[in-house]
């Protein structure tokens, strides 16, 4: 089937999505189709007849999947509406990365403050864009993890060079996000430099090993 930015979707064409992929791989009424683990989800423009209106408007639906959850993440990201993203988390077990920042954020409130000092400086237009999201069966402690490789762009589908990105979330058996950790595209590309001073600080890590 055609791939859509499903966070983008107003209801009624979500529920004609999740129909197509229940006849596509033939599954009951009452599986999440839309959530189906190892299903990946491709980044497109909008398909026609989906108004700025429509966006505004937009309702999310009841979040019944760990990639549900990620996905309103970015959802309420692109709203710029950070309570809401803030809710998403857990109270009481949290921890958050972004390898841009040397903190670690550990308690909902420095999120969130961190999470509105990166929305003031972007235009309104700038949006994140989930080209692929996989979601990993949930392990004995009720934990699911998912993976998320992005980009940003404008409102119009236009993407923005240097924007690429990948996120690692863990979410709880209560629904609730308990880890993040985000890896943007560095804008220098600077492996070759990297490499070579890997190559030459390794004798002096060998022997800060041997002495270990």
């Amino acid at each position: 089937p055609p791939a859509y930015r499903t966070y983008m979707q107003p209801t009624s064409r979500l529920v004609r999505i999740e129909a197509l992929w229940r006849r596509s791989y033939k599954l009951p009424a009452s599986h999440n189709a839309l959530s189906r683990p190892g299903i990946t989800f491709h980044r497109s423009t909008p398909p026609p007849g989906v108004t700025m209106q429509d966006r505004q408007t937009y309702q999310p639906r009841a979040l019944s999947s760990p990639g549900d959850i990620v996905s309103s993440y970015f959802e309420c990201w692109n709203k710029r509406d950070m309570e809401a993203a803030i809710a998403l988390f857990d109270d009481n077990n949290l921890r958050y990365e972004d390898t841009l920042y040397p903190k670690v954020f550990t308690q909902k409130e420095q999120l969130k403050s961190h999470l509105l000092g990166i929305a003031a400086v972007l235009p309104g237009n700038f949006e994140f864009v989930l080209d692929h999201l996989s979601v990993a069966s949930p392990n004995e402690a009720g934990v699911s993890h998912v993976g998320v490789q992005w980009h940003v762009g404008l409102s119009d589908g236009v993407e923005l060079p240097f924007t690429r990105g990948c996120s690692f979330y863990k979410v709880n058996a209560k629904g609730k996000i308990i880890y993040g950790f985000d890896v943007p595209e560095p804008v220098a590309k600077t492996g070759d430099i990297t490499i070579s001073i890997l190559r030459l600080v390794s004798p002096l890590l060998k022997i800060i090993s041997s002495k270990a």
